[in-house]
């Protein structure tokens, strides 16, 4: 039986004036087959769960494919304030198989195109839960690979002071020992050295 890797986002505040909500994921794909399915749960401010609704689950193929799905909410959540949590559930993934996504959007009403809000997203934590490593990818498909064995949490348009940071760059067409698992292991098993010189 396959694990079921979490993403956990952070707490929000929200309140909804519609009763239909969408979510989408604008690229998605993994090395070989997964599914995706996620949970958004609503709590009031006694931490009372109020809502849950989870999705049926989505395959994801090696090629970027746009997912989203638009559903119900109960009437009488609307117009009210809660505190809001988004899980997302990958099933198949793993360090062999590792799953890509970006343009993720919660919204109101019906699909509507990925819209980029600068100022939520320099607020987006990583959290270094199960690895002590994570990729920031750009457009162009390059990426940053951060290591970190404290594990202590970035921003990702800041990346806060830590005793050990090593920061990678990868390129799209970069030799295969080169992937982030190796370049990770590398470090993992590296020794320092000391060279004493003498005259």
């Amino acid at each position: 039986m396959s694990s079921i890797t979490r993403v956990i986002f952070d707490k929000q505040k929200v309140e909804f004036s519609d009763t239909e909500l969408t979510f989408s994921i604008g690229h998605i794909k993994s090395r070989n087959a997964s599914a995706v399915y996620f949970t958004i749960k609503l709590y009031d401010f006694d931490d009372n769960l109020i809502h849950t609704y989870v999705s049926d689950r989505w395959v994801v193929g090696q090629s970027y494919q746009r997912k989203y799905v638009t559903f119900e909410i109960p009437q009488n959540i609307v117009n009210k304030a809660y505190h809001m949590v988004l899980e997302l559930d990958a099933v198949g993934v793993s360090s062999e198989n590792p799953l890509y996504f970006n343009e993720l959007m919660l919204n109101e009403g019906g699909y509507k195109k990925y819209h980029d809000n600068s100022k939520k997203k320099k607020a987006v934590k990583v959290k270094f839960n199960k690895s002590c490593y994570a990729n920031l990818y750009n457009e162009d498909g390059k990426f940053l690979q951060v290591i970190r064995p404290s594990k202590d949490d970035i921003f990702i348009n800041k990346i806060t002071a830590s005793e050990v940071t090593v920061l990678a760059p990868h390129l799209e067409d970069e030799a295969d020992e080169d992937n982030p698992i190796n370049l990770f292991f590398e470090y993992a098993n590296q020794r320092e050295q000391r060279i004493d010189v003498l005259r």
